[in-house]
């Protein structure tokens, strides 16, 4: 399973509302997309107080593939092509999912949270493994939807992901916060539920 996310910074003055409506428009095509796990559509706005958002609007969309070869098709094709007519081509983080997991309520998610973290050189990636899993099911008892442990194998980073039905938890360290516009969820409501 991978992960990926691409990120658009619009100017301090730009109108998400065209955003917004671009996702009201054209999120549910996500819905029949072969291999995916889903996409959850994220923005933050400048200085939002309920994401904890900086000084800048992103949009930002993160996509939980079950199927590689289906990533490579998504890039290769007219979607893909549509964000990037639309924004110019972005520059894509891609992990591997060390653990993912979905409640049933996925698609209620308003908020997610992301933090990045370094890996250290000497430290064991099987008992980074099994700790992130902990942490993804502590997460998921703490009220999320979705908790997710993804990492990126060229820079030895982890990213814990999650994604929150009724509020988003303080924010710690460098931690960035998102607004969830729409959750496509082609393989039903909880994907990654076990």
């Amino acid at each position: 399973m991978l992960a990926i996310q691409y990120s658009f910074q619009l100017p301090s003055d730009y109108d998400m509302g065209i955003v917004e409506r671009r996702v009201k428009e054209r999120g549910h095509l996500f819905d029949s997309v072969r291999g995916l796990g889903f996409k959850a559509f994220l923005s933050a706005r400048r200085d939002e107080t309920a994401t904890g958002s900086g000084p800048v609007n992103l949009y930002a969309p993160i996509y939980f593939w079950e199927q590689p070869t289906a990533l490579a098709d998504f890039l290769s094709g007219d979607m893909f092509a549509g964000v990037a007519n639309a924004f110019g081509r972005p520059a894509v983080q891609t992990w591997s999912v060390l653990r993912a997991e979905a409640k049933d309520s996925l698609p209620t998610a308003k908020f997610a949270s992301k933090t990045v973290l370094a890996v250290r050189r000497d430290q064991a990636l099987g008992a980074l493994r099994q700790t992130e899993s902990d942490v993804v099911a502590q997460t998921l008892r703490e009220g999320a939807v979705f908790s997710a442990a993804i990492l990126d194998i060229r820079d030895w980073q982890l990213t814990r992901f999650a994604m929150w039905a009724e509020e988003l938890p303080e924010l710690v360290g460098d931690a960035t916060g998102y607004s969830v516009l729409h959750v496509a969820a082609p393989t039903g409501a909880a994907p990654f539920a076990r």
